[in-house]
């Protein structure tokens, strides 16, 4: 990405809606009541344990961060999960490259990321450095405009 895209929530509102809820690509998590196999897509759902990580981002992590970039995506399969290691394990990174495994997958096609103001610059610089280019748009809104989004 050479630049990050700053675009207000009504300029991508067309875009946004353009991918439904429901896509193929989106997993199932499974039911317990049927035994954990109800809504899984098939061989799908054990084929892609592994991210696909790019060789840039795959030659800066270290052993700590592939694991946590490998449960990361596995747990979308199980509707999410939080990160939370210590400060200065590279939690960062672990997310951008589980992002942009997701997104290689096609497993998402948009990811909501939550900062405080402080952090948005320091979250584009990490896309900005190990995402492929194009595929993040930058969205701030302010304390008083939130409100009226949501």
């Amino acid at each position: 990405m050479s630049q990050a895209s700053h675009r207000s929530l009504e300029e991508l509102r067309p875009r946004l809606s353009q991918t439904p809820l429901e896509s193929p690509h989106r997993p199932r998590v499974p039911s317990r009541a049927s035994g954990g196999t109800e809504g899984t897509q098939g061989s799908h759902w054990s084929t892609r344990s592994d991210a696909e990580l790019t060789p840039k981002v795959s030659a800066l992590l270290q052993p700590h961060q592939r694991a946590g970039v490998r449960w990361l995506f596995r747990a979308h399969y199980r509707g999410g999960g939080i990160l939370g290691d210590e400060p200065g394990l590279g939690k960062t990174l672990q997310a951008v490259a589980s992002v942009e495994a997701l997104v290689t997958a096609q497993l998402v096609s948009h990811v909501l990321i939550v900062v405080t103001a402080e952090m948005v610059a320091n979250w584009a610089v990490e896309f900005k450095k190990f995402s492929v280019e194009g595929s993040v748009d930058l969205i701030c809104i302010q304390r008083e405009r939130r409100h009226r989004v949501l």
